[in-house]
């Protein structure tokens, strides 16, 4: 069981280049991770993830709480989510990625390119994500400990961010804040936008 404390912010469309010019600038090894995961729609349900990451594990996410619009400081405000995972690894023998991608989208893929920061016992990330063909992006602290421990460690990581200078177009406000769960339907909501 690994519980975290997390804030993200959500975007549609392509991640902006002043964005990923400012966030390349940040301190730090900055690491970049592209992969496809393959998450289980579960409609409705905002408060769990179940997810075949990169094809090796199954992860699955419960969110144990919610702060709403929490102030980090500098203009940040937020949902703080508490969540808590478990890993497991998928067998040799499972379902392959062929297996995820078909079907009436009981699994809905999502490719990713991740750019990280670590930030003391937190991982500041910059993400773009095509979900079910529906690209948006995100910024996010995910902070490593339970209860108030990662609580403490995303305000620290946030207050850090803040002290780099923002680019002046990058507004994170509660309206924008959710996680993956979320996410997964609002993609779903667009894309079905676009097709009708």
């Amino acid at each position: 069981m690994e519980p975290t404390a997390e804030m993200r912010w959500w975007w549609p469309g392509r991640r902006p280049e002043p964005v990923v010019a400012w966030f390349s600038r940040l301190p730090g090894a900055i690491e970049e991770e592209r992969r496809t995961d393959h998450y289980l729609h579960l409609p409705g349900h905002v408060a769990c993830g179940i997810k075949a990451r990169a094809g090796d594990l199954l992860d699955v996410k419960v969110r144990l709480g919610c702060e709403p619009e929490v102030d980090a400081g500098g203009g940040v405000v937020g949902d703080l989510e508490r969540w808590t995972k478990w890993q497991f690894p998928l067998a040799s023998h499972g379902p392959g990625t062929s297996d995820l991608d078909g079907g009436a989208r009981s699994w809905l893929r999502a490719s990713k390119v991740r750019w990280l920061v670590e930030v003391g016992d937190c991982e500041l990330e910059l993400a773009e994500v095509d979900i079910a063909g529906t690209t948006s992006w995100s910024l996010a602290a995910e902070g490593h400990g339970d209860g108030d421990v990662g609580r403490r460690h995303v305000l620290d990581c946030l207050r850090w961010m803040v002290d780099q200078g923002l680019p002046a177009d990058l507004v994170l406000t509660a309206d924008r804040a959710h996680g993956y769960p979320a996410e997964m339907l609002a993609a779903l909501a667009r894309g079905a936008g676009e097709d009708g």
